[in-house]
């Protein structure tokens, strides 16, 4: 398969993993865990939501990011999908981590670890919850 053939296949293949986690994504209530990194975010400034963060385990960035994001919509689906977003980058990012590693002419079907990175259920999980995991 050509090149550029194959990128839009695995574009394809993303897309559609893209629309099942934002679909996971939206279809539940916050968990406890994403129910305190909500009540941490949710402060009157970004300073406060920093001092508050330091409480936390987790860095503080990813608390400043859903600070601002935020104010985008406060909804379950809008404050998970920077996690949506960076599940879904990952896997074109693999996809093409693994293209460059078998590009001396060896004969490999580079999109089947993407269907792994975006079709698997822990993918799906993973990237669609509200953690500073998935973000970084």
């Amino acid at each position: 398969m050509a090149p550029r053939a194959a990128n839009l296949v695995v574009l394809g293949v993303i897309a559609a993993g893209f629309l099942v986690r934002a679909h996971v994504a939206g279809r539940s209530f916050l968990n406890p865990d994403e129910a305190l990194h909500y009540i941490i975010l949710n402060q009157s400034s970004a300073f406060l939501a920093y001092k508050v963060s330091l409480t936390n385990a987790h860095p503080p960035l990813i608390y400043l990011l859903l600070y601002f994001w935020r104010f985008l919509g406060s909804s379950e689906l809008m404050l998970r999908f920077p996690s949506v977003l960076a599940g879904t980058a990952v896997c074109w990012i693999a996809y093409k981590w693994i293209a460059a590693g078998f590009r001396q002419g060896r004969r490999f079907n580079r999109s089947h670890p993407i269907r792994i990175f975006t079709c698997g259920d822990r993918s799906f999980r993973g990237g669609a919850i509200l953690r500073p995991v998935a973000v970084l």
